[in-house]
């Protein structure tokens, strides 16, 4: 598939959206540059490199978008996934086989074609117009890879089975609601008041971590876990200051539990107020 100049400069801005949730000084159990977080089996540099090699992916997501422009929604989910699992196979060559970033190329995968089919057909980016078209290429997805799910193999399957949290592809079944219509606005209010961009993604991730039911935390732990995490995120939230922030992090360790699936959409959110900002779009 040809890639133009634009699915390079979409793929460059999932990438750094991607690197600025890695580089988040203070998170929640997850990879950042001081430490590993709850994760014995990645580290920085690990991330960095998965995220390096997620560009041609991106791109060809992009491209993917621009091909079905004319496509019914119904039918574009084989051709995103097509491009979704060849995403997959660079993040795990570059890895060797761990998965670092599995549930961020489903979710910015999905926006990547998303925004590729509105440039061809020449609007200009929406991001609820982008979660419209997800919603409805996305549609059933649930019934069919989580309730008719015979053996659960992924750790969203077995999370599903056990707690009827749908994750991802609740999500995507949404049109992303939560990130178009919460998350995205909460993070402009937030930067917007913030004089310290760094401790300000922190800020946000609190924020989504306690309006999601993470299906990292549920599969690492237990639901008794996720609400009390929940719960510390949203006083961190509403209370903010760093060493309030540190102290649940360490919290977060010590339970040896990670907001992997709410990081997702820190990236994911970030990714879409750049698209906002971006005159080229």
């Amino acid at each position: 598939m040809e890639i133009n100049g634009f699915d390079k400069l979409i793929a460059i801005k999932a990438q750094n959206a991607l690197r600025e949730e890695l580089n988040t000084s203070v998170k929640f159990g997850l990879v950042c540059p001081s430490h590993n977080g709850s994760h014995s089996d990645l580290d920085f540099a690990l991330m960095n490199a998965s995220i390096d090699a997620l560009g041609d992916g991106f791109a060809t997501l992009t491209a993917t978008g621009r091909k079905m422009a004319t496509e019914r929604e119904e039918n574009a989910l084989a051709l995103a996934r097509s491009a979704g699992l060849k995403t997959e196979k660079d993040m795990f060559a570059a890895t060797d086989g761990r998965n670092t970033h599995k549930g961020a190329i489903f979710c910015l995968g999905l926006f990547c074609v998303a925004v590729g089919r509105q440039k061809e057909r020449g609007e200009s980016f929406d991001a609820a117009g982008c979660g419209d078209f997800i919603a409805k290429t996305c549609a059933g997805m649930c019934k069919r890879e989580l309730e008719n799910a015979r053996t659960p193999l992924t750790h969203g399957e077995k999370v599903f089975a056990r707690y009827g949290v749908s994750g991802a592809r609740g999500l995507a079944e949404n049109g992303f609601n939560a990130v178009v219509g919460d998350f995205l606005p909460t993070a402009e209010k937030i930067f917007s008041e913030a004089t310290d961009f760094d401790a300000a993604k922190t800020r946000l991730l609190a924020y989504i971590v306690s309006k999601t039911d993470d299906v990292n935390v549920l599969y690492r732990a237990d639901a008794d876990t996720l609400k009390s995490a929940q719960t510390l995120c949203e006083d961190l939230y509403r209370n903010f200051n760093i060493d309030k922030a540190k102290q649940t992090e360490k919290w977060f360790i010590e339970k040896n539990v990670s907001c992997g699936g709410s990081a997702d959409l820190l990236s994911l959110t970030l990714f879409l107020l750049d698209l906002k900002s971006c005159n080229a779009i």
